[in-house]
């Protein structure tokens, strides 16, 4: 970081995230915009022009820019949406404070949000040509990326091949093995398979339980009221 970040926090204890051990969490006091020189941030402009451009396979990725600044790529991830998402009370401010004083770019990943949704190649080696067709479209040369979940590996892979054009990898949320081929109890493979039919069947429906039940896997902490829009925590 370039500056230190002065600010009271208060100490929640440990929470779960996802299905990553529990980890501490803080919660930092919001500032006292009425107190004697402290101005309040200026409001960071949320319009986008969502556009289209086509890989070497043909398919069709949706990516987005909001802000002005250096320019920040943030690799996409699973269950993405970029009407929706700035919408959503979970990725909303962060996408309002990424793009205070950057040029955010943002994507929806194949079979994911506004980018083509049936799609045969569902692989690594594709989501990692997906990110650079976004920077080659976004006409960039030297950026920051940003990995959220998923998006972790994909980032790696991109600044393994293009170091040249990465000046700072940030990661987030990621994970070395898959959860497939982790160690898993007899109880856990059948939560999965429970999960996996659930999505299977319930994925579009008006059922509060399949309404519910993955954002609820994903930010156990979260409130309980039904979920509407993207709301996941990550992807």
């Amino acid at each position: 970081m370039n500056r230190a970040l002065k600010a009271d926090f208060q100490a929640l204890g440990p929470r779960t995230l996802k299905n990553i051990v529990p980890v501490d969490v803080f919660a930092i006091a919001p500032a006292d915009r009425g107190a004697p020189g402290v101005a309040a941030p200026s409001p960071v402009d949320l319009r986008q022009e969502i556009r289209f451009c086509t890989g070497p396979d043909g398919v069709q990725p949706a990516y987005s820019m909001i802000g002005q600044g250096p320019p920040l790529m943030k690799t996409g991830n699973w269950m993405t949406h970029l009407e929706f998402d700035l919408e959503s009370p979970i990725w909303r401010h962060l996408y309002q404070e990424l793009a205070r004083g950057h040029t955010l770019i943002r994507y929806d990943a194949r079979g994911n949000g506004l980018s083509d949704r049936l799609v045969e190649d569902i692989s690594f080696d594709a989501f990692v040509s997906d990110l650079e067709t976004m920077v080659d479209a976004a006409k960039l040369t030297r950026f920051a990326l940003l990995g959220i979940s998923q998006g972790c590996a994909v980032s790696i892979a991109y600044a393994v091949h293009h170091p040249e054009r990465v000046s700072r990898l940030v990661l987030y949320g990621g994970y070395a093995v898959g959860r497939n081929r982790r160690v898993l109890t007899t109880a856990e493979k059948e939560e999965d398979e429970a999960m996996m039919t659930l999505m299977r069947v319930g994925w579009g429906k008006e059922n509060p339980r399949s309404a519910s039940s993955l954002p609820r896997s994903s930010c156990p902490a979260g409130p309980r009221s039904r979920p509407t829009g993207s709301t996941s925590c990550s992807g």
